[in-house]
């Protein structure tokens, strides 16, 4: 059984960490962080994508700046030399949750579990059936969490798939409550067959968070989720 490779990483690190992760960012990604306006967003960027190289790096046995990044028809990132590691990065909040594999397809989901959103209408608007009827019965004190853990899930399979939203979030259903272990999607209309070859599974990635993976087919399980460096 494959273990996928997960890790965890605090987009506030100390100035010195920060300022290392900068220089480790292509040309293209220092323009790109050049853009951001607000310095949170720009550091977190720039402390997500240098992890990343990092970490990609380490797999690969090869310096940071080697890593060059593809992109398929719907904006998912491959690596040009090594097309054989796949590999996914969310982040949210302070943190980002990077995902890697040698076999297969791999999505991951990363939501900041926070105040003053309105759920249950984002619930009605974007889940499916069987989902937003699970959803019901769940008390208010407890819908956030029970919220992200339906969205991350649907969110790390459509990552995994590289589709984005061309696969609409209520064409499908995602196993509800707390999943340990990997779980096939339950329903997915039109699409019967995708329903056991893209298991998902929970991720523990501290109490204020909510995280999810999703990957190809059978026979793999999630690595401890990994903190970075």
């Amino acid at each position: 059984m494959e273990a996928i490779g997960l890790w965890l990483v605090d987009l506030d690190p100390p100035e010195a960490r920060r300022a290392e992760l900068g220089l480790r960012l292509s040309p293209e990604e220092r323009a790109r962080a050049d853009r951001f306006i607000p310095p949170t967003v720009r550091r977190r960027f720039e402390c997500a994508r240098g992890s990343l190289r990092e970490i990609l790096a380490h797999l690969l046995d090869c310096a940071p700046s080697a890593i060059r990044f593809a992109y398929g028809e719907w904006g998912k990132p491959t690596l040009a030399e090594w097309p054989e590691l796949r590999f996914n990065l969310s982040h949210s909040g302070e943190r980002a949750l990077i995902g890697a594999s040698w076999k297969r397809e791999v999505g991951v989901d990363l939501e900041h579990l926070r105040k003053g959103a309105d759920f249950r209408g984002l619930a009605e608007r974007f889940f499916s059936e069987p989902e937003r009827q699970a959803l019901l019965e769940v008390p208010d004190p407890l819908f956030p969490r029970e919220f992200l853990r339906v969205w991350t899930r649907k969110e790390a399979y459509l990552k995994a798939r590289g589709t984005g939203l061309a696969l609409p979030l209520g064409d499908f259903a995602v196993p509800l409550g707390p999943l340990s272990n990997p779980r096939p999607l339950t329903w997915t209309r039109d699409r019967p067959e995708e329903a056991s070859s893209w298991p998902v599974q929970e991720l523990p990635c501290g109490e204020e968070y909510v995280g999810a993976m999703c990957a190809e087919g059978p026979g793999w399980s999630a690595r401890t989720v990994i903190p970075w460096p």
